[in-house]
C-alpha cells in the first residue's frame, strides 16, 4: 500500500542510515584551529524547535510516498570520502526539507556556496540561502567514520567549553565562515551527528551558543 507523507510527518521522520564502503578515507579533516571566544549551551535549542514545529500551520500538500513492503528512502549509494556524505546529506536532508519550505512557502532553500555569487575565497560545504541569494545558515560536513570527528565525544568530554577542548577545533572552521560571512546561523554535520550554532551579543561581546547533539536516528515524538 502507498502511503502519503505530508510536510508535518516528514520533518519528524529519521534519517536514512549511510552505506559506508569498507575502503574509505581515514584522515582527519579537523582544522588546526581553535575557536577561543565565548562558548555556551545553546539551552533552549530543543524546547524551541518543539514550540516552532507545534506552532505551525501545516501544509496538506505530499512531500514523498512510502510502501509498506520496503523503504523507498534507502540509501543504495555506497560513500567513501567527504564529497559522498555531502552527496547523501543534501538528499536525505536538503531535498527533503526544500520540498517541505516550498509546501510552507517559506523563501529558503539549501544550496551550494557557489549559488550565492558571493567573491570570497572560503568555500563552506552548503548554505541556506532564500531567493534574493541572502545568506541565512552556513554549514560544514565531515565524514563520520574518523573518530577525531566526532561531535558527540567532543561535546560529552570533561570540560568541553574549555580553552584548548576538542569541541572548540571541531567547531572553529564553521564559527570562522559565520564570522566571516557574518551569518547568525551555523551548523557541523557528519551526518550521523549534527549540531547547530547561533553566534549572538550577550551585551559584553559576540558569543557562540551550541546546542545538543542531533542523531540521524532521532526521530520527533509528542
Amino acid at each position: 500500500m502507498v502511503k502519503q507523507i505530508g510536510a508535518r510527518e516528514a520533518t519528524r521522520e529519521s534519517l536514512p542510515p549511510l552505506r559506508v564502503s569498507q575502503f574509505h578515507t581515514t584522515s582527519s579533516a579537523v582544522e588546526r584551529l581553535s575557536y577561543r571566544g565565548g562558548l555556551h549551551d545553546w539551552s533552549n535549542f530543543c524546547r524551541d524547535v518543539r514550540n516552532t514545529t507545534d506552532s505551525q500551520n501545516w501544509s496538506n500538500a505530499a512531500i514523498k510516498y512510502s510502501l509498506a513492503s520496503r523503504n523507498l528512502e534507502e540509501n543504495e549509494v555506497f560513500v567513501g570520502d567527504e564529497s559522498g556524505v555531502q552527496g547523501r546529506f543534501q538528499q536525505a536532508v536538503g531535498q527533503i526539507l526544500g520540498m517541505v519550505f516550498r509546501a510552507q512557502t517559506l523563501d529558503i532553500r539549501f544550496a551550494d556556496f557557489k549559488c550565492l555569487g558571493k567573491a570570497t575565497t572560503i568555500t563552506p560545504d552548503c548554505v541556506i540561502k532564500n531567493s534574493g541569494n541572502d545568506l541565512q545558515v552556513v554549514g560544514e560536513l565531515k565524514v563520520p567514520w574518523v573518530d577525531d570527528h566526532s561531535i558527540q565525544h567532543s561535546r560529552d568530554a570533561g570540560q568541553p567549553f574549555d580553552l584548548g577542548s576538542h569541541l572548540r577545533m571541531l567547531l572553529a572552521q564553521p564559527v570562522q565562515y559565520m564570522k566571516d560571512l557574518k551569518c547568525k546561523y551555523g551548523f557541523l554535520s557528519t551526518y550521523e551527528e549534527t549540531i547547530f550554532l547561533q553566534q549572538r551579543h550577550n551585551s559584553a561581546r559576540w558569543v557562540i551558543d551550541c546546542s545538543p547533539v542531533i542523531f540521524a536516528s532521532d526521530a520527533y515524538t509528542e
